[in-house]
């Protein structure tokens, strides 16, 4: 069952490394939310390499591109589906987008 799509300009909590504890509890705002055919070549050749390495937990496919706006220093975060139908975000500083 698939979560919903969030909403362009709702702030939304976040788990860093998908780890649920409020240590690693974080909010992010969304920026904008692109289908595939719309993203740009870096980050879908991002997702696909990430879908590669963790293919236990990135979707074979994806409906959207989750762009949340920067936040603390720190780049934009991009989220995926999951095999769960969840939004976990891509690289590094990876974490689990909580939509209810």
């Amino acid at each position: 069952m698939s979560v919903p799509v969030p909403k362009v300009g709702q702030t939304y909590t976040c788990y860093d490394d998908g780890k649920i504890t409020e240590s690693r509890r974080f909010e992010v705002t969304i920026e904008k939310v692109v289908t595939p055919d719309k993203v740009d070549k870096e980050i879908l050749d991002q997702w696909k390499a990430d879908k590669k390495e963790c293919d236990w937990l990135y979707a074979d496919k994806t409906d959207y591109f989750i762009f949340s706006e920067p936040f603390e220093d720190e780049e934009q975060q991009v989220f995926v589906r999951t095999v769960y139908g969840k939004w976990f975000s891509l690289g590094f500083w990876a974490s689990l987008l909580i939509v209810e």
